[in-house]
């Protein structure tokens, strides 16, 4: 891995990135003010309720929305990380960095599209949240190998991690929010429609687990918005045992199935006998 010497000025290209990352961190937490209603209304009260707890039944409590609180956390940690003197030129930082810096864009944008009551342009703004995400945790994927201290691995591995498994439960909930939002309706179905949205997302959690080396972080994010979905629909105001119950077996699905992954992941590779033709006498 290349480094630059103590003594050799940082190349253009780094500084940038660093000053990107920065700058898109200023402002998703600015915008965070605004979602948490310091600056404006709480994303919860905007569009008639369309994103409260109890808006649908795939939305998760709101206690679940705290999780927002930390990776916040993590993506100031690796605004500071990428500025550190031994980390300004690492590989991993050069492939992340400029994602990063637009996913945190990303979910600044999303929160200010949300108070307009822009809803369907929100959830564009998520799936291309997902893409940034998912290539980033790509990259961290391939990068496992790279000796990455207690620090660092908590502000790349377990920020980004659990930013797109939590983003993959609030692209489900946000979708059927912007369809509940224009009276689309599904009566006696849309418990079964809730359960069939659920496995989705947990044949998505796997899918990830398989090109992610079965991140935890990532079944992390995950299960903390399948608690809250379970939670709110258990105790909250618009509650479905059916639902709860679906969100359960969803989640007991995606860990088993995570956990699978990796444990195929970590046995040893076997050794495939050769062939009689290419075996030659001594």
């Amino acid at each position: 891995m290349t480094h630059v010497q103590d003594d050799q000025p940082l190349p253009d290209s780094d500084r940038e990135r660093q000053i990107f990352v920065t700058l898109a961190t200023v402002f998703c937490l600015l915008s965070a003010l605004v979602g948490l209603g310091v600056l404006g209304s709480p994303i919860d009260e905007v569009a008639g309720g369309a994103l409260a707890s109890d808006a649908t039944l795939v939305a998760p409590a709101r206690w679940a929305f705290l999780l927002w609180r930390p990776i916040y956390l993590g993506m100031i940690a690796y605004t500071i990380v990428q500025w550190l003197p031994g980390e300004q030129t690492r590989q991993v930082h050069r492939e992340i960095g400029w994602l990063a810096g637009w996913s945190m864009i990303l979910a600044g944008a999303w929160v200010l599209v949300a108070q307009r009551e822009w809803l369907w342009l929100g959830v564009l703004f998520l799936f291309a949240t997902l893409v940034v995400l998912a290539l980033i945790n790509l990259a961290l994927a391939r990068h496992r190998d790279d000796r990455r201290t207690l620090v660092t691995w908590l502000a790349t591995d377990v920020t980004f991690g659990v930013y797109l498994g939590w983003s993959c439960i609030a692209t489900i909930a946000m979708i059927t929010a912007t369809l509940r939002s224009v009276y689309i309706t599904y009566g006696l179905l849309d418990p079964f429609l809730a359960l069939a949205v659920l496995m989705i997302g947990a044949g998505v959690g796997i899918r990830l687990a398989l090109h992610t080396h079965a991140s935890l972080s990532i079944l992390f994010g995950f299960l903390w918005g399948y608690a809250g979905i379970a939670w709110a629909r258990s105790f909250g105001e618009l509650q479905s045992t059916l639902v709860a119950a679906g969100a359960v077996i969803a989640a007991v699905t995606l860990v088993a199935g995570t956990l699978a992954v990796r444990w195929a992941m970590s046995r040893p590779a076997q050794a495939v006998p050769p062939a009689a033709g290419d075996l030659a006498a001594p």
